[in-house]
């Protein structure tokens, strides 16, 4: 991700991307803000031969800039910045989770879950829509229990960030960020503990391997029934057979294959969609352009931006009350960030090295689901 306002430094990823035919020659003509490289922009330009080609694949466009919607979700990113040292057994007491549940509530573009009575409670906060998401504790027991990777055994404590630290706060270290530049500041390894925060799942996100976390799932579904695998599908043939059990094909080996196999495919799929309909970082646009000012009417209908522009200043001046965040001059409103890196362990904006948009775990996710579902039974 070049430099936000070098349209020459734009133009040069531009045209690489869509010249498939470019050379080597041709591709380090890319114009870079810093010294870090680009992370693969040319993956989702890579043809498959198993499924449909990157290109091939859609994805619904995300929320115009000054849209309700776009308000809304980054009003909700501001909020989820500030509990991320909170463990979520402990939102419904929190005066922060209960501060961010009600202004959720009164956004009505925000796509959340919510209660019987339409509000967002602190319980439901940054859950998501699929079904069962606001079912039982915000931790999956797929990241908490213990299993085996064959012999290994595996007790799931993780490496965790040092609490209360935080990056990107002003200005020149956003745009540093942004630009690949970097700052010199390094993460600050914690104990291992069990993921309880979000900044335990940022720490998670940073460091884990591409599958991990959909294997990891499949190693506690071989171990969670009394140290036994879970019923297979009732649909599986080598279930009433006498004389053979499933192995390479429809058994273990099959399994833990599929998994790990459709992941190159999927995180493709979705950088062709990264890459080509990559949204800027959200505080950055917002402060540039003042579009959350309600006082600057840029439009003829500045309805939008002045209502959520009220809410997220009122966001930000809770982050300024509670001395998490550091808020610069003006309207300006900056995105507390739990890593100083530019990739994909960031909350919000996937910086120089991993745009933010469409997401990679759940096209993977609905992948493996369906392969789970054809091979286990959910009990």
């Amino acid at each position: 991700m070049q430099r936000r306002d070098d349209v020459v430094a734009l133009q040069s990823l531009r045209t690489d991307d869509v010249d498939k035919a470019a050379g080597a020659s041709d591709r380090v003509k890319i114009v870079l803000g810093g010294t870090r490289t680009l992370n693969g922009p040319q993956g989702g330009l890579a043809f498959d031969l198993e499924c449909l080609d990157c290109s091939q694949f859609g994805a619904a466009p995300a929320p115009a800039l000054a849209s309700e919607d776009y308000a809304a979700e980054l009003v909700e990113l501001y909020w989820a910045s500030l509990p991320r040292d909170v463990p979520f057994t402990q939102y419904g007491s929190d005066p922060m989770a209960m501060n961010a549940a009600t202004e959720l509530s009164s956004l009505a573009s925000y796509k959340g879950p919510r209660d019987a009575t339409n509000k967002v409670t602190p319980n439901l906060l940054f859950r998501g829509g699929f079904a069962a998401d606001t079912i039982g504790p915000y931790m999956s027991q797929f990241l908490l229990q213990d299993t085996m990777l064959g012999a290994l055994s595996i007790t799931q404590k993780y490496v965790t960030f040092k609490k209360g630290v935080h990056y990107m706060l002003d200005k020149n270290t956003f745009l540093q960020v942004q630009n690949g530049i970097d700052i010199g500041l390094k993460l600050q390894p914690d104990v291992s503990l069990y993921l309880h925060n979000g900044r335990g799942l940022a720490a998670y996100t940073h460091f884990d391997v591409l599958y991990q976390t959909y294997f990891t799932a499949y190693l506690v579904l071989n171990t969670i029934n009394g140290g036994k695998p879970v019923p297979l599908n009732p649909g599986n043939p080598y279930n009433t057979s006498k004389t053979q059990n499933g192995f390479g094909t429809l058994g273990q080996p099959d399994i833990a294959a599929t998994l790990t196999a459709v992941a190159r495919e999927a995180l493709n799929a979705v950088w062709y969609q990264k890459m080509v309909c990559a949204p800027s970082p959200s505080s950055g646009i917002g402060r540039r352009h003042r579009l959350f000012d309600p006082n600057r009417r840029r439009r003829p209908d500045p309805g939008p931006r002045q209502r959520h522009g009220t809410g997220l200043q009122g966001g930000a001046e809770r982050l300024r009350n509670q001395q998490q965040l550091v808020l610069v001059t003006g309207v300006s409103r900056w995105l507390a960030d739990a890593s100083p890196l530019p990739d994909r362990a960031r909350r919000c904006g996937g910086g120089p090295a991993s745009p933010h948009s469409s997401s990679f775990s759940t096209a993977i996710l609905s992948c493996r689901t369906r392969r789970f579902r054809q091979t286990t039974e959910r009990r």
